[in-house]
């Protein structure tokens, strides 16, 4: 990656731009997959990187905050806002949770970009070993911050790289205006893109089966899918409980759907983009669909799939850079059977996957072309960290078909385990085995 400054910048054939319209009792329509020009593809993938390199393309003296704000309910925590950026979590976040994030971070940001974060992670030297063995690109962070204000101070106006904003933060020491910022982190901006989407509704009009997002939130309380009208005025009700004031996102349900993607994409301050690629989302079975990772493929196959859902997301790349988002981002994509694609969520930041996504060329040039990214946490902590990554390292050894890598591991206080673990297998058929063996939490 050592020539990545140097951008060599080619562009894709540009398709025709096309009218936008609005059925009232259908979809957002377009009358083809893309709003205008293709962007500059920048040379440099984030599917072979370290995390920090392209934001050191953007930001002469980059940070990246790994911390995400809480809320005034959250009183075992921090850093919060209290005024500004409301938001909705459940569970509440914690010192356990920012150190998972944190982690995972260290471990694919590169050397030459620091990280603050909120205490120094346990385990980090075991950790590190771990890396170094069998993380492709690993490089070492050894520019660690704690979160204080004399650590704040030393950072440049418009140097940190956040994963929301916090009004405990100067607004000076964003790379974007944090207004600007959470109006974009809001799922309440993306009706402002013309692309096609799921049809929103007004609160009035509402009803099962429907999705109910509320606009800022954190877990998996913060989307509902309605199937009766009773559970409509329950979610408000639960909602209001949990510290939400502000409106919600009615929109449609969408039937008949045959993927959910995670779109990887990296924005520069010129508008131009390094293209990633994109994960087959999984969700845990119980009712609330927990997020739990994704399947990444890295083949010819996947990369017309990946440029296609490129060409569709040009009208929000648009939008976000005119706003003067630059960075990192992720966005959801669904597909029907019928082959239409609608934009459900945009990330602006370093999503749970990225880290996954800047080691996947690597792996794959090894030989193993299949991937998952998978966070979990157990039940009853049955085995430490020392022997998780001790055992990871038993698995690996001699093993041709898979590769398990400890992203992150934090004993928590609860008496759990909460992991982030990447795992790159020959086969789906060896992939799935070595997940079984990697969270079969019981054996040492």
């Amino acid at each position: 990656m050592q020539n990545m400054r140097k951008e060599k910048k080619v562009r894709l054939r540009a398709p025709v731009a096309f009218r936008y319209h609005k059925q009232g009792a259908g979809h957002r329509r377009v009358k083809r997959d893309n709003f205008c020009k293709m962007s500059i593809i920048a040379d440099g993938r984030l599917t072979r990187c370290r995390l920090g390199d392209f934001l050191k393309q953007d930001i002469a003296n980059p940070v990246v905050f790994t911390m995400y704000p809480s809320s005034a309910l959250n009183t075992n925590y921090p850093l919060k806002n209290l005024k500004k950026y409301q938001t909705m979590e459940f569970p509440f976040y914690s010192f356990d949770s920012a150190a998972v994030w944190a982690m995972v971070t260290i471990a694919t940001i590169g050397s030459e970009v620091p990280v603050m974060v909120l205490e120094i992670p346990r385990n980090l030297d075991s950790l590190k070993a771990h890396w170094s063995r069998w993380m492709p690109y690993y490089e070492e962070c050894t520019d660690i911050r704690v979160l204080n204000d004399d650590n704040l101070a030393k950072v440049d106006d418009g140097s940190l790289f956040t994963q929301m904003p916090c009004e405990q933060i100067s607004d000076q020491k964003y790379t974007i205006n944090p207004d600007t910022f959470y109006e974009i982190y809001s799922k309440a901006f993306i009706p402002k893109i013309k692309i096609k989407q799921p049809r929103d509704m007004v609160r009035k009009e509402a009803k099962a089966p429907c999705v109910i997002k509320v606009p800022v939130a954190a877990g998996s309380d913060g989307v509902k899918i309605a199937t009766t009208d009773r559970e409509i005025l329950e979610y408000e009700e639960r909602v209001m409980k949990m510290g939400w004031k502000g409106e919600l996102v009615f929109q449609e349900r969408l039937t008949d759907v045959i993927g959910d993607r995670g779109v990887q994409l990296y924005i520069h301050k010129d508008g131009s983009v390094n293209l990633g690629g994109f994960s087959n989302q999984t969700f845990s079975s119980s009712p609330a669909r927990n997020w739990t990772g994704g399947i990444f493929y890295r083949t010819p196959e996947e990369e017309k799939i990946n440029l296609r859902m490129v060409k569709f997301l040009q009208p929000a790349i648009k939008k976000l850079h005119e706003m003067g988002y630059f960075g990192y981002l992720c966005f959801d994509v669904m597909e029907t059977r019928n082959g239409e694609l609608f934009l459900t969520d945009i990330n602006p930041r370093v999503s749970g996957s990225n880290p996954h996504v800047s080691m996947i060329d690597g792996m794959a040039g090894k030989g193993f072309p299949i991937s998952m990214f998978v966070y979990a946490e157990s039940k009853d902590l049955t085995i430490s960290v020392e022997q998780l990554i001790s055992r990871a390292d038993c698995l690996n050894k001699g093993n041709d078909d898979a590769v398990i890598i400890i992203l992150a591991a934090q004993a928590t206080k609860n008496g759990t385990l909460k992991t982030v673990i990447s795992i790159f297998a020959t086969t789906k058929c060896y992939l799935l085995k070595a997940k079984e063996n990697a969270f079969n939490f019981s054996q040492a």
